[in-house]
């Protein structure tokens, strides 16, 4: 992923994460406060719904206190005069006072005049019997203890909730003695909560609590409110309308009225906007934020970056280590630039220093190529003199020489063999160092098979088993690969050759995730405390009368070896055998 797209990557998800941050803090916090003023509109429109109502009730405690106190109501109560009943009690006068009916009690608690009025007919209508059962002479309607004492409230009846007010029947200067109640009421009928709403300008609903309990939408909130723990309810209806819940005692002081008052949820609606307007403002801010950051990122970052990555990469593709970035700015990257364009002038002088040592040891490696060379003719030649004349010397005058001599000779022809055999191992390992590689795949366990059937050729009565388990290949140099081959396998046919049954073991193993090849003998093997001078030039572990050998042949190993990147070691146990292990990096064991 390039800079840029990681830079519009991180901006995105930091604004996306902001944006989240905010859409939850906003709801926590602004929505929980307009959720709460919400509930106090709702709580206030209770309340006036309850002052409505109070005011209500005191229209009609006005009215009964007017009637109360009056002569001609005082005499009434005494004498049941009709003329007062046809004067001041007429249908009409009902319908004027905006009251549904009328009782007149006297302080022996019996009722001395009852009349009740339909208001929609506006006609006489039946008294409401269970009404008359609840008055008793101890009933607080009835029974008042001085003349300022008044009683108002609600009743539930079976024909439906009254307002009613009780107050003591005086004189017209409100003087006692008391002679009795009278009590005027008003059903809380369609038309009343009509007139409530009218007047409050809220949508109410009123029913009795043992009627709002049968209905599923407002059963629980009754239950809630019948106790009398909570004089508030607040619950929302919809996303749209919100409802509060209060419970209305009676004139006795019990539950008996619950009051709902509807409205919009216009608070919460505005809170919804506000948060709406809020986040829209954040994205907008943010965006140009990014944009704007981005554009200035890009121009004195990005751009700038990739100018120095494109500089860099084509000195790297010339590989002109005398080209140079641009250094613009005064900043960091301009920081960057100088040091990439100090180390370009120190792999220039590297390079030119490389350059020139090369030169130097191809110089070197022809004039050791020819001291090798002549060295090889100028001491092959007396080599072959002296094996010459040795060897005509055996055979002409072989038997005129007594056994002392004849020894002679032959130890003379045999160094002289060794001598060369020594400058052709010298001559292969200087070649190992200078010959130029060539890479292919080479199978190694077929070269195994192959050098180990030359030598079963050459010692045909040996008993040596021969183990290797699959096909091991490898990338690397045949002809140096083959001399490793030779090399290891040869040593182990050569130091297995005191034992009459040998075996002789070729195969690889992964450790540590990485491919180890190993040749393994069970010959006379070597103690581990010189096994540091294995691989060098002429260190034999051996006499040379026990094996033969120039002690070149493992110092040959380890460096084309290592000219192929891997390493060589080994393990062993006197009269035990020997492991040679070697790793090549670029070995793929295939089964």
């Amino acid at each position: 992923m390039r800079l840029r797209q990681k830079s519009l990557l991180v901006i995105c998800l930091t604004l996306a994460g902001l944006m989240a941050f905010l859409c939850v803090t906003s709801n926590q916090i602004l929505l929980n406060s307009y959720s709460s003023l919400e509930e106090q509109e709702v709580g206030k429109n209770i309340d006036r719904a309850k002052d409505a109502f109070a005011a209500e009730l005191n229209t009609i405690n006005a009215t009964a206190g007017d009637y109360a106190g009056w002569d001609d109501a005082y005499a009434f109560i005494e004498n049941a005069n009709k003329e007062f009943i046809k004067k001041n009690l007429a249908d009409s006068a009902f319908a004027n006072l905006k009251i549904s009916l009328m009782l007149f009690v006297n302080s022996s608690g019996h009722i001395v005049y009852a009349k009740s009025v339909n208001r929609l007919t506006g006609t006489a209508s039946p008294f409401p019997q269970s009404f008359l059962r609840q008055i008793t002479p101890d009933n607080p309607l009835v029974h008042h203890r001085d003349t300022g004492g008044s009683v108002s409230g609600i009743v539930t009846l079976p024909e439906g909730i009254l307002l009613l007010a009780s107050r003591p029947i005086l004189t017209s200067e409100f003087r006692g003695p008391v002679r009795g109640s009278l009590i005027v009421g008003r059903f809380l009928d369609a038309q009343e909560i009509d007139h409530l709403q009218k007047t409050t300008h809220l949508s109410l609903m009123m029913l009795p609590l043992d009627h709002a309990q049968k209905r599923p939408d407002l059963r629980q909130a009754s239950s809630l409110l019948a106790d009398g723990t909570k004089p508030l309810l607040v619950r929302p209806i919809n996303s749209e309308r919100i409802a509060g819940y209060t419970v209305l005692k009676d004139v006795y002081g019990k539950p008996a009225l619950l009051l709902r008052v509807e409205t919009a949820r216009d608070i919460l609606g505005e809170g919804r906007a506000t948060i709406r307007f809020f986040m829209l403002s954040w994205i907008l801010i943010g965006t140009v934020f990014a944009i704007v950051f981005l554009l200035l990122l890009d121009k004195l970052v990005i751009s700038r970056l990739g100018n120095l990555s494109k500089g860099v990469a084509d000195i790297g593709i010339d590989s002109n280590f005398t080209g140079r970035v641009s250094t613009t700015g005064n900043d960091e990257i301009r920081d960057l630039a100088c040091a990439i364009n100090g180390m370009l002038d120190a792999l220039s002088q590297a390079q030119a220093n490389l350059k020139f040592h090369a030169l130097e040891a191809d110089a070197a490696n022809q004039e050791l190529e020819s001291f090798c060379y002549s060295v090889s003719h100028d001491l092959r030649a007396p080599l072959r003199h002296i094996n010459g004349f040795s060897q005509a010397l055996i055979e002409d005058c072989l038997e005129s020489l007594d056994e002392q001599g004849r020894s002679y000779l032959r130890r003379i022809c045999a160094a002289t063999d060794r001598m060369g055999a020594l400058i052709d191992d010298l001559l292969d390992l200087s070649r190992v160092s200078r010959k130029e590689m060539r890479h292919e795949t080479v199978n190694l366990t077929e070269m195994a098979c192959s050098i180990m059937e030359m030598f079963r050729d050459t010692a045909p009565l040996r008993k040596v088993a021969f183990k290797s388990k699959g096909d091991i290949f490898v990338t690397g140099d045949r002809n140096l690969l083959r001399l490793v081959m030779e090399n290891l396998l040869g040593n182990a046919w050569k130091y297995t050759s005191k034992k009459d049954e040998a075996v002789i073991e070729f195969d690889s193993m992964i450790k540590d995730g990485e491919q180890i090849i190993f040749v393994r003998d069970d010959g006379v093997g070597f103690d581990m405390a010189y096994c540091d001078k294995l691989f060098m030039p002429f260190q034999r572990l051996h006499n040379e009368s026990e094996f033969e050998g120039t002690g070149i042949g493992l110092a040959t190993v380890q460096r084309i070896i290592n000219r192929h990147g891997g390493r060589i070691w080994a393990e062993g146990d006197v009269g035990k055998g020997a492991v040679f292990y070697f790793t090549l990096p670029l070995s793929v064991p295939i089964s």
